[in-house]
Formats: structure tokens, sequence, C-alpha cells
């Protein structure tokens, strides 16, 4: 089970957008497994040291984003969406 945790972001080198691509290539390879086929993926997000700076890369837009990536179950509409081929 992936855990993310924001405070090991630092958004001074990494845009939101590479943490983004990033999740997307984890969770390409998770989907390819079998187990994960099978079973399903938990992914938890620890918001614990989520500040000013972090807040600033992700706004209302992203944030739809996000929620439309959870709500979507094929990863390839999603990832056909936002250009991430």
């Amino acid at each position: 089970m992936p855990c993310l945790g924001i405070d090991r972001w630092n958004p001074r080198q990494h845009s939101f957008d590479n943490i983004l691509a990033s999740l997307f290539l984890m969770l390409d390879e998770a989907v390819d497994s079998t187990d994960t086929q099978l079973n399903g993926l938990v992914v938890l997000v620890d918001f614990k040291g989520f500040g000013l700076s972090h807040a600033r890369q992700v706004g209302p837009s992203r944030i739809q984003a996000i929620v439309t990536i959870v709500q979507v179950k094929k990863m390839d509409e999603v990832m056909q969406l936002y250009n991430l081929y």
C-alpha cells in the first residue's frame, strides 16, 4: 500500500505536475500486478506538513483533476484526458 507523505515534498525542487506524473507512473505499475487487479489498491496520503508553499501549486483546477483521477476507473482515460502519455 503506497503512502504519500506531503511533508517529504519540497515544492521548490519538484512541481505538483512532477509529483502527479510520478504518482501516475506508480499507479500504472501497480495496475499491471495480478495482486492489484484481484484485490484493488489503497493509497494513503498524509497531509501533515502541508503548507502555503504546497497550496500555491495546488489550485482548484488541480484538486478537480485529482478527484477525477480517483473517480475514473480506467487509467488510460485519465492519461489521455491530461495528455500524460
